[in-house]
């Protein structure tokens, strides 16, 4: 019986032997079917991760060089249409110019600038006694030397009549001849000696040349005329041509900041002067040419003719995607070793195995519904847990945050600063939570909160916050500055039930975009009303498209008065609509979606060229009066764009630049002072004056007023309306009108509207005004009638 029983007890054994090696071969058959679907889905998602960041890495150094290079013919479109403004510029006053510009450390690589003219034979003698008396700056022997170089005898010589270098770079002879030099400025001599106004090409228009195949110096040049050239003939841009504005670049400062320390690609500047030439290499830099390499082209700018050529591919950091393959193949074939080893040793063995292979399955499945930069949970998982509250009828409140500005650190720092920055977001956010709330990471700069248990959004408002501060605090990051990254955050809020993950995700969304129309740096809590609302917005921008095509836009016109005599000196212009449908609409309605759709562009250049026109008309009638046209931070951002914009329609309007007044506001100037600085300057010198709208609402004023040319400071009606109420108000004005007067710019108070106002303005000695106690804005009909020369004193 024992026997029996032993041999039942074997065969038992025996049998559990067979299922186990059968258990352990299928599970090692199991993981290692596992581990190479594993290992493959890592090697394909790693490949697509690196052409994803070689895309980005290439399209971000080419956006770089482009930016790099827009900058240096920005600056060249400013230079030249300066000299085109300013027929008599000396020696002394272009370099004065370009110290104010800060010609050579704003634009890195600038070798130098020149105005340079064709000096017939005849007239050489002429030339060069004015060269004498006016030599480039700094002075030198080799610039005072104004003997022809190379000498001869010419019928055309191309000198340099303005000029200007870096304070210890060698100078060139003053008589140095470009179109006969071995360095000339690349552009043909031939034409440059007969038909000047063909320069580069058959319009006047930016062109480029490399000067020196064995260096990487390259030059841009235009002619410059006096006038505007697009409305000229032949015969005319011949007799308006003043010469040729030229500037000398060395590309590898260009090219080594676009690279940012890389060796892995190669950079080529391009020029195609003519659709029917071949582009050519103005410079280039970077990694050596290497046959088969990846080339790709991207345009540079405006109009075809410049490009960036890059070769070469990104070098992935980290180990590759073939080693990250048979990594994982290799710890797989570990795991699965070490699985079946602890299988056979039966009980202990097969526990631990299995909880091994729970293990793994449970960090599969975290990768699965997890963001792998963040770890936080990505979409999926956001809304399977969003839909799992609601479908059990719970109550939760659901937090949509994007950043703000997170966009410029990814363009300036870097996307590998980026993702640091997202992950510390990320940690910031987590520690910030009540226990029992999660947050997840939609994609992008775009996080979310859930707030279990949180029907009504008290608690929720608590939170958004609290992450409100703690993000706009500075985040220390490696590769930023010292001081830290700055960025903020919107949120909008939404709770539930009722509805779906899906709408419920779409209100707290809607909410968002409130909290970014409001300004940023703030949250919105979702109300039923936002969604008629965006959809009016939305109408109203599609009726914004058709405004300005129908004629439906008109100015009116605010007198502006000396507060001593009381008489009228000029006019702010004033944008009104007349919609066919809705009537009048209110500017505190559509400006913001011109604003928030880019439309505010083309409407303001219709309200500059009307504005400028209606003066025309006020002066051509014997009424010298000004103009002040307010002009939005979009408009201001386009540099150099929109200085030839307004030169352009003082040009075609003929009127005087003195009689014209560019308003902004300072939060328009106090995002890139030095940028809005240059602008407002270049605008200064064409004879404009600047004024700063709604002076004293901003939070950098007074720390940036000093750098800014500044001609008005205008008073923001919210202060001089609360002077006979707050003596803060009143305090704050008085203070305005002194430091107006200190800096000697003249002082405009906005929204008077009563004798008291007055008074007081008039006791601390403020220039100008206006406002509903003199007149309110007025039809151009009416405003005439008003300063008619028979009632131009206000009563």
């Amino acid at each position: 019986m024992f026997l029996r029983a032993g041999n039942r007890g074997s065969a038992r054994t025996r049998a559990d032997g067979r299922w186990l090696s059968l258990a352990v071969w299928a599970v090692l058959a199991v993981c290692l079917a596992g581990t190479v679907g594993a290992a493959a889905a890592r090697r394909s998602s790693v490949q697509v991760q690196e052409r994803n960041r070689a895309d980005a890495t290439i399209a971000s150094v080419a956006a770089t060089t482009t930016v790099l290079l827009q900058r240096h013919v920005d600056f060249m479109t400013i230079l030249r249409g300066t000299l085109g403004t300013r027929p008599d510029m000396t020696n002394r006053e272009f370099a004065r110019w370009a110290s104010a510009t800060e010609a050579f450390g704003r634009y890195p690589g600038g070798v130098g600038y020149a105005l340079i003219q064709m000096v017939p034979h005849a007239k050489l003698a002429e030339f060069q006694r004015v060269l004498l008396a006016d030599p480039p700056l700094p002075s030198s022997a080799a610039s005072r030397n104004v003997a022809v170089v190379p000498a001869g005898t010419r019928e055309v010589y191309c000198l340099a009549r303005l000029s200007t270098i870096p304070r210890g770079a060698a100078a060139i002879p003053g008589g140095y001849d470009m179109c006969a030099g071995k360095a000339a400025p690349g552009f043909d001599t031939a034409v440059m000696a007969k038909d000047g106004y063909r320069l580069l090409g058959d319009t006047a228009t930016m062109g480029g040349t490399r000067l020196d195949s064995q260096t990487n110096v390259f030059a841009l040049a235009a002619p410059v005329y006096t006038g505007d050239p697009s409305a000229m003939t032949v015969a005319q841009r011949r007799a308006a041509l003043r010469g040729v504005v030229a500037g000398t670049f060395d590309a590898d400062e260009i090219i080594d900041q676009s690279l940012g320390g890389r060796r892995d690609l190669r950079v080529e500047l391009l020029y195609q002067p003519a659709p029917a030439l071949a582009p050519l290499i103005l410079a280039d830099g970077g990694a050596a040419p290497r046959d088969g390499a990846a080339v790709r082209e991207f345009p540079a700018g405006s109009g075809g003719q410049w490009a960036v050529r890059i070769s070469g591919t990104p070098v992935p950091p980290g180990m590759s995607a073939d080693g990250q393959f048979w990594t994982v193949i290799g710890m797989g074939l570990l795991v699965s070793a070490l699985l079946a080893g602890f299988l056979h040793m039966l009980t202990r063995g097969r526990h631990r195995a299995l909880r091994l292979v729970e293990n793994k399955t449970e960090e599969l499945r975290f990768q699965a519904g997890h963001d792998a930069l963040t770890g936080l949970p990505n979409r999926a998982q956001i809304m399977e847990m969003l839909s799992a509250t609601l479908d059990r009828g719970g109550a939760i409140s659901v937090l949509f945050l994007d950043l703000d500005g997170f966009k410029a650190v990814n363009d300036t720092l870097g996307h590998a600063v980026g993702d640091r920055l997202l992950r510390a977001v990320a940690g910031r956010v987590t520690s910030e939570l009540r226990e029992g709330d999660r947050a997840g990471r939609l994609g992008g700069d775009e996080f979310v909160v859930l707030l279990d248990g949180d029907a009504y959004g008290e608690g929720a408002e608590v939170v958004a916050g609290r992450l409100v501060h703690v993000l706009s605090e500075p985040f220390a990051l490696e590769g930023a500055d010292a001081r830290g990254v700055r960025v903020g955050v919107s949120v909008g809020i939404a709770a539930g039930p009722p509805g779906t993950a899906e709408e419920l995700l779409r209100d707290a969304d809607l909410a968002l975009y409130q909290a970014k129309e409001s300004g940023k740096g703030r949250y919105r809590v979702f109300e039923p009303g936002m969604s008629s609302r965006r959809q009016r917005e939305l109408e109203l921008e599609a009726d914004l498209r058709d405004a300005l095509d129908d004629g439906q836009f008109v100015l009116y016109y605010q007198p502006i008065l000396d507060l001593r005599s009381r008489r009228i000196t000029g006019a702010e212009a004033l944008l009104r609509w007349r919609h066919p449908v809705r009537g009048m609409v209110s500017p505190g309605e559509f400006i913001p979606v011109a604003e928030s759709s880019g439309l505010i562009v083309p409407i303001g250049r219709w309200v500059l060229r009307e504005a400028c026109a209606q003066a025309t008309r006020w002066q051509d009638a014997g009424r010298p009066l000004g103009i002040a046209v307010n002009i939005s931070a979009r408009q201001l951002d386009a540099g150099a764009d929109f200085v030839a914009e307004v030169q352009a329609v003082l040009a075609d309007t003929g009127l005087d630049p003195a009689a014209l007044t560019i308003e902004v506001t300072e939060t328009a100037v106090i995002g890139d002072v030095e940028d809005a600085g240059l602008v407002l300057e270049v605008l200064r010198t064409l004879g404009v004056r600047v004024a700063i709208d709604d002076f004293g609402t901003g939070y950098s004023s007074l720390t940036h007023l000093h750098r800014l040319p500044v001609d008005i400071l205008k008073i923001d009606r919210s202060f001089v309306g609360g002077m006979t109420e707050d003596a803060a108000s009143g305090t704050l004005v008085r203070s305005l009108v002194q430091l107006g007067r200190s800096l000697g710019i003249e002082t405009v108070a906005e929204g008077i509207e009563d004798q008291v106002q007055l008074d007081i303005l008039l006791d601390e000695q403020c220039d100008s005004g206006q406002g509903y106690l003199f007149n309110r804005p007025l039809p151009v009909e009416e405003f005439d009638e008003l300063t008619d020369p028979a009632a131009a004193d206000v009563a």
